[in-house]
């Protein structure tokens, strides 16, 4: 009996013991599934913002270099969406949930997207590209060729980062088979150093590098092999190689597409290939009685998806929170809603579920589009049974975009007729790029589209900053006060970030990184590094606005001084009584001299003087008491 207790009793404790070892793994899995979610949405929002205001400059754009320009953002656009698209597939194979989508595709157009992603970093290493591409293969075919694409992508990545001299070449070729198919082999050859014997089986294995001695420098997550041959597994093919140490490798694999139309492809010289519908947009369908709502906490978001939008005629609404976007959804009714998942306050789920549930709202029934950075496997599901009619991720693909407009939006308010070209831009007169300190305005032309553009960025960042950098400072000393304010922090952390943002569209790259560096720190909860930093912050951002404004106010050519509005006016006295406050002189300094651009109602300019001489004095009650006489 004492054998048997003990028996049990060992049993039960190995039985717990794997239990344990079961809930942990369960915890690591959704561990590794939240990090995957929020990894996702962190890169793929600004992606987003890349792709989508760079599709506007190539519909509009009529300038050759621009377009050059343009096509390279892309190409890199795209690039790094196929890396963050390689991790997260990755995960999807391993949970098994990996579908292929077939769908008629045509191979010339596939080819050249290759060829245009690849070339570019062949040459940032003096490589050869070589397309080895049969003429007589036909051009429309039936297959997945986004993962057919992805699957050369990542075989051509491979090669040129093991290969330092010499030439990557692509060869593709096909024999028509039984049932209308065509057999293709696909074949990446390199110059490279080629493997040894023992490296073949470690090389499908993940975050793995050969011969890491020589490979040290070279970069990549480690899991492009393995990720092809899981994608050629689904596709019933298989991954083969071969090679000579010190001679180079070739990777290739054989794959049945169903051909849809047999006429070739014919002879390309691919570095001429222009795809014709890149150079001309149409948009499929108008819609100008439409109404459509875009929720989304980030302003550039917004910018970009009513852009994409604005050659269908639909008219768009933007809402900057889940709050405003509740204000609007109980005033109109709106043909289709697309609302971001993760904002502040109120996150999109929660708004989603208040416009369904408010008592006399008028979008009860309208259908809302989640349009999320979160692209994760599962989580498409995951919103359509919270609710949603659809899914749309960001980065928003265009073509997508419009069709899912046509989808949802009702049928009397699509107009299809003519197809109608969006409208370029006219050819102005070039201006002088401006030279700012500390601003670099090439780079915010590349992310605004023109120089207009960036003076209008200028003129509101001007209209802001000084409001901002109280605001800003304000939840700084609050936090000072109170280490422990949780609220104060967070707060501090969504001011800085936008602070960052704006930072980011006029060009200064400098108070972009100390701003990124803040927003990290009060996201890690390092008070202390916040409290320190702020102040010089501070005092760089204002430097910077200074130097904007005075941009700002050479494009406008004032001959005299403007009069100053209250929405100017009351945020630089609550800005000059912060400075005062904690004796920053300087700033106080700054802040007299741009009062001293503006003309002031005469009631109010001996409080002004007056002002002058409190600062000059450092008499901090006198000033705070100006100020807020005359805030009053």
């Amino acid at each position: 009996v004492i054998f048997t207790v003990q028996t049990i009793n060992e049993e039960k404790k190995e039985l717990e013991q794997v239990i344990e070892q079961v809930e942990q793994a369960k915890s690591e899995s959704r561990s590794k599934s939240t990090f995957l979610a929020n990894m996702s949405h962190e890169i793929r929002t600004p992606i987003n913002t890349i792709l989508g205001l760079d599709t506007m400059i190539l519909r509009e754009s009529t300038e050759g270099s621009v377009r050059r320009y343009a096509k390279d953002i892309k190409s890199a656009g795209d690039m790094l969406l196929s890396i963050i698209n390689s991790i997260l597939d990755f995960s999807k194979l391993e949970a098994g949930k990996m579908e292929l989508v077939p769908a008629e595709y045509s191979l010339k157009k596939l080819i050249h997207d290759v060829h245009i992603m690849i070339n570019t970093r062949a040459r940032q290493k003096n490589l050869d590209l070589v397309m080895d591409i049969s003429e007589r293969i036909p051009d429309k075919l039936y297959g997945d060729d986004v993962r057919l694409k992805q699957i050369i992508i990542n075989l051509l990545t491979n090669a040129i980062k093991y290969t330092e001299s010499g030439s990557i070449r692509l060869g593709i070729y096909g024999k028509e088979s039984a049932d209308n198919n065509i057999h293709l082999l696909v074949s990446v050859r390199d110059t490279g150093m080629g493997l040894k014997e023992d490296e073949k089986d470690k090389l499908f294995e993940r975050f793995s590098r050969l011969d890491e001695n020589k490979n040290r420098n070279i970069e990549g997550t480690g899991l492009g092999m393995s990720l092809v041959s899981g994608l050629l597994e689904l596709m019933n093919s298989q991954l083969k190689v071969a090679s000579i140490y010190g001679n180079g490798s070739d990777f290739y694999f054989e794959v049945e597409q169903k051909i849809i139309d047999k006429t070739p492809i014919g002879k390309v010289d691919w570095n001429e290939y222009v795809e014709e519908a890149d150079e001309d947009y149409t948009v499929s369908f108008t819609a100008p009685d439409a109404k459509v709502l875009v929720v989304d906490d980030n302003e550039m978001n917004l910018m970009v998806f009513e852009n994409l939008v604005r050659a269908t005629e639909i008219e768009v609404d933007k809402a900057g929170s889940g709050q405003i976007a509740l204000n609007l959804t109980n005033k109109y009714k709106y043909d289709i809603i697309y609302m971001d998942h993760m904002m502040p306050e109120m996150d999109g789920i929660e708004t989603f579920k208040r416009i369904k549930s408010q008592p006399d709202g008028k979008n009860k029934e309208t259908p809302i589009i989640i349009l999320t950075a979160n692209a994760l496997q599962g989580a498409r599901d995951e919103y359509e049974e919270i609710g949603f009619d659809a899914f749309l991720a960001k980065p928003i693909d265009p073509d997508a975009l419009e069709e899912n407009l046509e989808k949802y939006l009702p049928e009397e308010l699509i107009k299809v007729g003519e197809e109608k070209k969006s409208v370029k831009k006219e050819k102005k007169p070039s201006r002088s790029v401006p030279q700012i300190e500390g601003v670099d305005v090439s780079y915010a032309l590349e992310h605004v589209g023109s120089l207009e553009g960036v003076e209008k960025v200028a003129k509101q960042f001007v209209k802001v900053a000084i409001s901002d950098a109280t605001e800003l400072e304000k939840y700084c000393n609050q936090i000072k006060f109170d280490n422990d304010n949780i609220d104060a922090l967070e707060n501090y952390r969504i001011k800085v970030h936008a602070m960052k943002t704006s930072a980011s569209l006029i060009g200064a790259l400098q108070v972009y990184g100390v701003a990124a560096q803040l927003e990290f720190a009060a996201r890690d909860k390092k008070i202390q590094q916040v409290i320190e930093t702020t102040p010089y912050f501070v005092e760089f951002w204002i430097d910077m606005y200074k130097k904007i404004k005075e941009y700002e106010d050479s494009i406008q050519d004032k001959t005299t001084k403007g009069s100053i509005s209250n929405e100017i006016l009351n945020p630089l006295l609550h800005q000059l009584m912060t400075s005062m406050s904690a004796y920053d002189v300087k700033s106080a300094d700054g802040i007299i001299t741009e009062l001293e651009k503006y003309s002031v109602d005469p009631e109010i300019s001996g409080k002004i003087e007056e002002l002058k001489t409190a600062v000059a004095n450092i008499d901090v009650d006198l000033c705070n008491q100006i100020c807020g006489e005359i805030i009053k």
